[in-house]
């Protein structure tokens, strides 16, 4: 079994990827950059978290345009290994020559235990 920990877009072109394999009972790390142009199917999945960018971290809609998403880090914690993440985004702005980096709260697939909080969620029901 194969786990993602990190997917980001590094400055120079490369496309940085942190993973772990399941090793009978622990998990080995990986770490891989890679100078190869990712498939546009990648830039265009990190682009559709923009939104999520703009719910979770509370913006207004209309700053959509400006949001680029750069990576995605994940997280596996409690006895169930629940998966949570953080999304890792630039927003440019009017006034600025440098963009504001913005990083989500972390949120998770479900509760670490029965006392969660439905704004702990990914995806709240």
């Amino acid at each position: 079994m194969i786990r993602f920990k990190k997917i980001k877009a590094l400055k120079d072109g490369k496309l940085r990827i942190e993973y772990e394999q399941k090793n009978k009972d622990s998990w080995d790390e990986y770490t891989l950059n890679c100078s190869d142009e990712p498939k546009d199917s990648y830039g265009a999945a990190l682009q559709a978290l923009a939104g999520d960018v703009i719910e979770m971290c509370e913006l207004p809609e209309d700053y959509l345009p400006r949001i680029t998403v750069t990576g995605v880090s994940f997280s596996y914690g409690g006895d169930e290994e629940v998966m949570g993440a953080v999304i890792t985004a630039s927003m440019r702005l009017n006034k600025s020559n440098q963009p504001l980096n913005l990083n989500t709260p972390h949120k998770t697939e479900t509760w670490y235990s029965e006392t969660g909080s439905e704004l702990s969620l990914l995806h709240p029901d």
